[in-house]
């Protein structure tokens, strides 16, 4: 049974527990912030247990780094000690790196703050003795903390009573993070840290540890005899400028290995920059091949190490090096000017052929789909276009009732962007009911516009056999209009058929496994996340460099919450496709989501660089609103708008960054005109939302039922109704509408549905149904899904708060304003309880500021 209070310290969850101990997240409500404690298990008290614990607080107390945890104080109650130290949000290293090895870059970086935060402890006569991937937290923000000193060990002075807990000859550590000399129980120094560090950053490159026997007993013998499959071997992507520093480190002998820490750590952060800086580099040579050729050949490197210098700067002074804009192409959607079962099937064929076409072609970058489609309304000339969508030329097609015996004509055209001048045109007659044979015919015609260019060898439809290639442009086609089956029933089974057939379709294995990722974003079904994986892993092996494929495993990695996974997948990207925007892109939101800004800042500036579109402004406004920065976010809309006045998308951004920043009365003006543009059931439940932030609930009440009536099952804008109606002192009706929401909630969550907004509106009516005890397990569950989603920690305090519960209603607050969450969520009146407490009012007041 979890105690609810430690000392001053309420107890939030248990983060964790192990053979001998536990740690609790705690929140202080005397300064307001979320702690751990850690503590002893008091069926596993001992004086000599509770001696290690209080020595492990010693040891962080004595150290001041910020890669170190902070020790704030030790609780003695009940005849336990509790150790309060610095709540660590992220994941370890181990966790991190379940997916696959890190970067080498980011090996040489976090090693390098791990060295740093080592060399501070060896400082303070501190040996840690467990450094592993288990005890190294990666936080949101990229950077490391070194955890669990219950195994230090200090030398010198006052290494004698550490001895009396625990002494050289006996071992202590785990086994594959151990020293030689640990294993063997010898006398120990800050040299075994350092070969450990080095065995961690093995695993961390490599992706497996350097040493794992069968059992414990058989990882210390290799770890004595030093007993390991060489960098160079186990991971041959690796550079020789980190194999070198990860070689010295695991040196058997402590003399051979890095002397101290701070060396150490140089030489990491001189590699990181060097891997870092190096985008896309040439197989590396190993040093002895450097050495050997250099005593053989040393007057020609001085030659041609001279003629190398010239170049470079005659080079950098004429921009040779200066990033080279690619050509960028919008492919416009097909007009159909003929009626006709197949004429709808003959577009997306089209289509679908130009895009496959170009997307093989190096040095272009294809801009299709749902972007285009947002901009390329009826009458728009193709200068407005390509200068919303940033590109260069456009690619226009239309069908157009053929000679006798040919069904349909096809104009292809290829125009110049700024002019909207035709450069290169074609007309084909052509039949449709050979879908193959019409997309070989656009496909040889393309490659007559685009003569000259070479091609990458990318898979096309020509892997396709008839059937399959119907099927997967019947699912394009629904997928274009806007509609499909419940739950994409009908086009998973389309698919999976087309596969079935032509098992090397690339344009069926990614169009799947984007219905796999949605359905497992919406409802988090272990199958669907299982079916995704399999696709793209499948894709991956066709063509690991297409821009489609690396799309797919950058989005993959995000939906599982592997950030880091999906930044190096996002790097890939990059250095693959160097000239692709939306690879810069999504670098770019990723490093937002691990709180990188300045990097995702300069990621957006160069995908803005090379293709400075509304698309990419609107995102860019997205993640810095995200941060809290309304001020940005605005200028990145604003310039949005600039180039597309009336952008619907670029409108919702601007008007919900107005909602957030509290500019109330703006965001309805926008919501407004949203509503008369399009009129979609989100517009009004969003204009809802900032008439409720005014106070308007009547009015919020009747864009809110308006929404229900669109949708019966919308259980959001159902609770949204009922909040309403709650705050007209309407009780009787808005517990009607929240019982009603919660049923649908429950009933979608019996069929699988782990979806983020059902899970907290689920809590949220059963709050505000009474049911406390039960809310608070419901919001438990959001948490566990979503721990750092401001939404999600925004609900918990909402939860707490209509609960009743003062002090977890404040400590959600704190957790929802350092993540991001908009001071306007808090103005509602289900914080009227609390409204006036000075540390709930002090809390909204250093947000706003």
């Amino acid at each position: 049974m979890a105690p609810l209070m430690i000392g001053r310290y309420r107890i939030v969850r248990l983060l964790g527990s192990g053979g001998m101990g536990e740690v609790y997240e705690g929140y202080d409500d005397q300064l307001q912030r979320s702690v751990a404690i850690k503590g002893l298990l008091h069926d596993r008290l001992s004086p000599e247990r509770r001696e290690r614990l209080r020595r492990e607080a010693l040891s962080i107390a004595a150290l001041s780094h910020p890669a170190i945890t902070h020790i704030y104080e030790i609780v003695t109650e009940a005849n336990a000690d509790w150790v309060v130290m610095e709540y660590v949000m992220g994941l370890s290293l181990a966790d991190t790196i379940v997916s696959g090895p890190l970067a080498p870059g980011e090996v040489g970086r976090l090693g390098a703050e791990i060295a740093e935060a080592l060399a501070e402890a060896h400082r303070h006569g501190i040996v840690h003795r467990d450094v592993k991937t288990e005890n190294v937290m990666l936080t949101p923000a990229g950077h490391v903390k070194v955890l669990d000193f219950g195994l230090a060990k200090w030398t010198g002075v006052r290494g004698a009573s550490d001895d009396k807990i625990t002494t050289d000859g006996i071992v202590v550590g785990t086994s594959k993070a151990m020293s030689p000399e640990q294993a063997l129980g010898k006398r120990i120094d800050a040299r075994s840290d350092i070969f450990s560090l080095g065995s961690t950053l093995y695993e961390l490159a490599t992706g497996r540890p350097a040493f794992r026997g069968a059992t414990p007993m058989e990882t210390m013998h290799m770890v004595a005899g030093v007993e390991f499959t060489p960098v160079a071997e186990a991971a041959p992507n690796v550079p020789e400028v980190l194999v070198a520093v990860l070689d010295r480190c695991m040196a058997r002998q402590p003399a051979d290995r890095y002397q101290t820490a701070d060396e150490l750590a140089r030489d990491l952060r001189r590699a990181a920059t060097s891997l870092t800086a190096a985008t896309v580099a040439a197989p590396a040579l190993r040093s002895s091949q450097i050495f050997v050729g250099a005593r053989r050949h040393w007057q020609l490197l001085v030659l041609a190490a001279a003629a190398i210098a010239v170049v470079a700067v005659t080079g950098a002074m004429l921009g040779w090096f200066a990033p080279r804009r690619p050509l960028t192409v919008a492919v416009l959607p097909v007009e159909p000017l003929i009626a006709g079962a197949g004429a709808g099937l003959a577009s997306t064929a089209i289509e679908d052929a130009i895009v496959t076409g170009l997307a093989r072609l190096n040095g272009v970058i294809v801009v299709s789909g749902r972007d285009v489609r947002a901009v390329a309304r009826a009458g728009k000339r193709v200068p407005e276009i390509a200068r919303e969508l940033g590109v260069r030329e456009v690619v226009e097609t239309s069908l157009a009732q053929g000679q006798v015996g040919q069904p349909v004509r096809v104009s292809l055209q290829r125009l110049e962007g700024t002019t909207g001048q035709v450069t290169w045109g074609e007309q084909l007659d052509v039949g449709t009911d050979d879908l193959l044979l019409l997309q070989d015919r656009i496909l040889t015609a393309l490659g007559d516009a685009y003569r000259g260019v070479p091609t990458s060898g990318h898979p096309e439809s020509k892997d396709a056999t008839r059937e399959a290639l119907g099927a997967y442009l019947t699912v394009k086609e629904r997928l274009n209009a806007g509609r499909h089956s419940r739950v994409f029933t009908e086009e998973i089974k389309l698919l999976e058929a087309a596969i079935d057939q032509s098992p090397h379709f690339l344009g069926a294995l990614t169009q799947l496994a984007g219905i796999e990722r949605y359905l497992y974003a919406s409802s988090r079904k272990p199958p669907d996340l299982q079916r995704c994986e399999d696709l793209v892993a499948r894709a991956a092996k066709l063509a690991p460099d297409h821009p489609w494929v690396l799309r797919q495993q950058v989005d993959l990695a995000r939906v599982k919450s592997r950030t880091t996974e999906a930044l190096e997948r996002a790097q890939a990207w990059t250095s693959v496709r160097p000239g692709d925007a939306e690879a810069w892109s999504s670098l770019a939101v990723v490093l937002g989501e691990l709180s990188r800004f300045e990097q995702a800042e300069e990621a957006f500036r160069r995908s803005l660089m090379l293709l400075p579109s509304v698309p990419t402004l609107n995102s860019l406004a997205q993640a810095r609103e995200h941060r809290g920065d309304y001020v940005g976010a605005r200028d990145a809309v604003r310039q949005a708008l600039e180039r597309a006045p009336e952008n619907l998308q670029s409108k919702g951004v601007l008007a919900e960054v107005q909602m957030y920043a509290g500019n109330t009365a703006e965001a309805e003006r926008l919501y407004r005109s949203l509503l008369t543009g399009r009129g979609e059931r989100l517009d009004r439940i969003h204009l809802g939302n900032c008439l409720y932030y005014q106070g308007r609930f009547a009015e919020a009440a009747g864009l809110y039922g308006d929404a229900a009536k669109m949708d019966p099952s919308d259980y959001l804008a159902l609770a949204n109704l009922a909040d309403t109606q709650l705050a007209m002192r309407n009780t009787e009706a808005a517990r009607s509408n929240y019982a009603v929401a919660l049923r649908i909630c429950e009933r979608e969550a019996a069929a699988g549905s782990r979806r983020r907004a059902l899970l907290e509106t689920r809590a949220r009516c059963l709050a505000q149904l009474g049911r406390g005890p039960e809310a608070t397990l419901a919001i438990q569950e959001a948490l566990a899904e979503n721990p750092e989603d401001p939404n999600t920690l925004f609900m918990a305090a909402l939860v707490a708060s209509v609960s009743g519960d003062t002090n977890a209603c404040l400590a959600w607050t704190s957790k929802a304003l350092a993540a991001n969450a908009p001071v306007v969520f808090f103005t509602g009146p289900e914080f009227a309880r609390i409204a006036t407490d000075p540390r709930f009012r002090a809390l909204l007041g250093a947000r706003r500021t």
